[in-house]
């Protein structure tokens, strides 16, 4: 395996779980303040009737997915040359 092709890899792999804590963030934003306050302890514990938090955790979660979209739209002209490399694409 060549090193560019580990490293596109790699680069697609990191795209995909920042697209995926994206979602998670969007779906379930009291489960991830939850989950990143029991092992970080960087937001505020769980409050039943506090929004504030849970609608900043959901526009960062907007934030991310966009992030991840783009960073993935950008390798597409790799993934093409890595296509015609491989003989997938003429």
């Amino acid at each position: 395996m060549s090193r560019g092709f580990f490293i596109l890899a790699l680069q697609l792999a990191i795209s995909l779980c920042i697209t995926t804590v994206g979602v998670w963030a969007v779906t379930r934003p009291r489960h991830l303040q939850a989950f990143i306050n029991e092992n970080f302890a960087l937001l505020p514990e769980v409050q039943p009737k506090s929004l504030f938090v849970s609608i900043l955790i959901r526009a960062a979660g907007c934030g991310l997915i966009v992030y991840g979209y783009t960073l993935i739209l950008n390798y597409r002209a790799e993934i093409a040359w890595l296509g015609k490399v491989m003989g997938l694409v003429d």
